[in-house]
């Protein structure tokens, strides 16, 4: 099963090969249509494959940027009244292309939705699904994943994950649902904001809860009782001002193509570590107050205090900062006080309070963002 989630947590920093490591997965699990994009400006559509980003901007928008980075203005954005949109949150791609977005602001009405957008939405446009309504257990959506089914996972802010098959809108009742907030469970309301959510090849749910990254058996029902739990002072995940509640949240985390977990970890609230932002790295099978495989720290790593959304394309690692107005790339395998190989940021970049990736592989002549020239 290949994944493709939130920004955070799509496979393939290993995978070899030309695609690009969303294309590889999509391909080689689902049998992906991919399209030769040319771009805004451009004389002639561009030969062979180009890969695309989608940011969710916190600040009422969706916009998409083509790789590598040129700082240039979005091909695309999605804002406006007609669009539903609120607070984005999340993204996620499906096979198709189609465009889905999550909404977190509770004092908007319309909150409690998934939006979906057909390919080259662009303006004051309005979805062409929605998922909302009493029977779909939505409680603030804030996380989201697309599996290789088509499958729609959504982590809620009321603390339940709830799983929705291809084709869902209006009012459905979800497939599957587990609610991971208890005082029993690992995951406490206490514990902090969802960031993130994944289903890794296995099938395996992963989320994060505050300062911990869990994971369950596929369609686990049993919220007491995860696989893993990553969590603890050696683990250098944020931990909170306040033990054992943990109150403080991770920014966002991502599995890689070899099952590895990355973490983006914002600064401790009240002087509680850690003190500096970092990105740390786990093992697969990493459980309990392990130390991190790889960390990326420094000055010159240039990561803001409040790191968002994580995400990969051809073995490179990407990052959502919501609070710097930028979003950050690194090589494959950087380490230490490493610092990006580009950064997306400026005026003209239209970013505002970037939160969240993902990205989709176009070639073949059929469809170019932001436009096409003959």
């Amino acid at each position: 099963m290949a994944i493709y989630q939130n920004g955070p947590g799509r496979p393939g920093r290993r995978l070899a090969g030309p695609l690009s490591a969303m294309a590889a997965a999509l391909v080689a699990g689902a049998g992906l249509t991919t399209f030769n994009p040319g771009v805004a400006g451009a004389t002639a559509p561009i030969n062979g494959e180009t890969t695309y980003m989608f940011v969710a901007n916190y600040g009422g928008s969706v916009a998409l940027y083509r790789l590598p980075f040129t700082g240039d203005a979005p091909l695309e954005t999605i804002a406006g009244t007609k669009t539903g949109l609120a607070n984005p949150n999340a993204v996620a791609v499906n096979t198709a292309r189609d465009l889905f977005v999550t909404n977190w602001d509770s004092s908007h009405p319309g909150t409690n939705a998934v939006l979906e957008f057909a390919p080259g939405a662009n303006g004051n446009v309005s979805p062409i699904a929605t998922i909302e309504g009493a029977n779909t257990g939505l409680d603030d959506p804030h996380a989201l994943a697309i599996d290789s089914s088509g499958d729609i996972w959504v982590f809620n802010f009321g603390g339940t994950v709830t799983e929705y098959p291809p084709g869902s809108k209006g009012n459905v009742t979800p497939i599957y649902s587990i609610n991971l907030w208890g005082p029993a469970y690992p995951c406490t309301q206490v514990s902090g904001q969802p960031q993130s959510i994944a289903v890794d090849p296995a099938g395996d749910l992963w989320v994060d809860c505050g300062t911990m990254v869990l994971e369950y058996a596929p369609r686990a029902t049993n919220a007491a009782d995860p696989k893993a739990v990553i969590t603890g002072p050696g683990t250098g995940l944020e931990q909170g001002s306040n033990p054992p509640d943990y109150w403080g949240y991770v920014g966002g985390f991502a599995l890689d193509g070899s099952g590895d977990v990355f973490v983006a970890n914002q600064v401790g609230p009240d002087g509680a570590s850690p003190t500096v932002p970092s990105i740390t790295e786990y093992p697969p099978g990493s459980n309990g107050d392990v130390a991190p495989e790889t960390t990326i720290s420094g000055p010159a790593t240039d990561l803001p205090g409040s790191p968002g959304g994580l995400g990969w394309d051809n073995g490179n690692l990407y990052l959502a900062g919501w609070g710097s107005q930028a979003v950050y790339e690194y090589a494959a395998g950087a380490t230490g006080d490493t610092g990006p190989i580009a950064t997306l940021s400026g005026a003209a970049t239209g970013l505002s309070s970037p939160v969240a990736l993902a990205f989709v592989t176009i070639r073949s002549g059929e469809y170019c963002p932001g436009g096409c020239e003959a």
